[in-house]
């Protein structure tokens, strides 16, 4: 896992830009995954803003389902244990955001309850702009069978979605966004010039042609020096990827079953870097 050192604290003191991430919610599971999406999370948070680490455990769907006798012996130590760990992962990310962030722009929360669902209630409770969270560790369709976090929150949120990955430079030091000359890519664009101002991040913007006809006029109005592609959309950016340490995509704000076919949702499952779904 990568850990801020103090050459990138130093720097992320410098910068002054806004990035207009003021509420930030990350999600904490047990994988490594989850503390890189603390500690990207801690570097796009603007200044003066509340990065909230959310570490939630539900008992009884950890409990093997052996009957209800079993799960009701069972549920007491269960409950002891997961919370143990729900505390011990907010420990580590804080020690990582604080290498960034100071305290008093941090807080750390338990909740017993599923973990995508923890989330989404928070970020829309708190009026959060994005929500953190790991990279899913299967595939898009278990994602979905299953109901994992990754999958569940891209489907459900009501802000953008950071889905980390460790970098292979550095966070955020090379960024490509994917754009359409819809208003969804157009916010896309904005927010990842914003990134990239503020990391002097090297920027490359993607225009997919293939499988329908794209609106070069809206595209040039956005940006006139994109790359253009002849795949389609989802393998344009994912060709990008392995050259990218941030894919930034737009989202039509579709959600639920709606949004299972949805190049942002797909982008975000399959990249090798860290994606920003931008609503």
């Amino acid at each position: 896992m990568s850990v801020a050192t103090d050459t990138e604290h130093a720097r992320r003191l410098e910068l002054e830009a806004p990035t207009g991430f003021t509420k930030i919610v990350v999600g904490l599971e047990a994988d490594e995954s989850s503390f890189e999406a603390t500690r990207q999370a801690a570097l796009l948070l603007q200044r003066n803003g509340l990065l909230t680490l959310m570490a939630a455990y539900q008992p009884l769907a950890a409990a093997p389902v052996w009957g209800a006798f079993s799960i009701a012996y069972l549920e007491p130590e269960l409950r002891k244990m997961l919370k143990k760990q729900a505390v011990e992962q907010l420990w580590r990310a804080r020690e990582i955001a604080t290498h960034v962030e100071p305290e008093e722009a941090i807080e750390a929360k338990t909740q017993e309850e599923a973990t995508a669902a923890a989330l989404v209630a928070a970020a829309s409770a708190n009026g959060a702009d994005l929500i953190a969270i790991g990279a899913p560790r299967s595939g898009r369709l278990w994602g979905i069978l299953a109901g994992q976090t990754a999958t569940f929150v891209l489907h459900r949120a009501p802000c953008s979605v950071l889905v980390a990955r460790a970098p292979v430079i550095a966070a955020f030091k090379r960024i490509t966004v994917g754009i359409d000359g819809s208003p969804a890519s157009a916010r896309a664009l904005e927010v990842a010039r914003i990134i990239a101002k503020r990391f002097h991040s090297e920027l490359r913007v993607v225009a997919a042609y293939g499988g329908f006809e794209l609106d070069l006029e809206a595209v040039e109005a956005l940006d006139r020096d994109y790359t253009s592609s002849a795949d389609n959309p989802v393998d344009a950016l994912l060709s990008f990827a392995g050259a990218s340490d941030l894919l930034v995509v737009g989202s039509r704000g579709l959600k639920g079953i709606r949004s299972l076919g949805s190049v942002s949702e797909r982008v975000a499952h399959e990249a090798v870097c860290s994606v920003l779904v931008v609503r």
